[in-house]
């Protein structure tokens, strides 16, 4: 069982590390992945380069710096998580 445990980890991690390299290949599409509270867990390269945020900057935020002053005045941040 030990074994079957590993070898389940080690297909996970490549799994992940293929995920990564996918989404940091594609260079003309902005992506980024939210939790369900609403921060930023992934930003790719070309997130980077279209928002001008590097991911260090990004990552870990609330999705409300997406959002106009305005509309998270209102609450649409939620409102759009929801």
């Amino acid at each position: 069982t030990e074994q079957v445990a590993e070898r389940g980890a080690s297909r996970a991690d490549d799994l992940a590390e293929t995920l990564n390299l996918l989404i940091d290949g594609a260079e003309g599409c902005a992506i980024y992945m939210l939790d369900p509270q609403g921060h930023v867990t992934i930003w790719n390269k070309a997130a980077e380069r279209i928002q001008g945020w590097s991911e260090r900057e990004v990552v870990g935020q609330h999705c409300s710096i997406f959002y106009p002053d305005v509309a998270v005045e209102v609450e649409k941040p939620q409102h759009d998580l929801d």
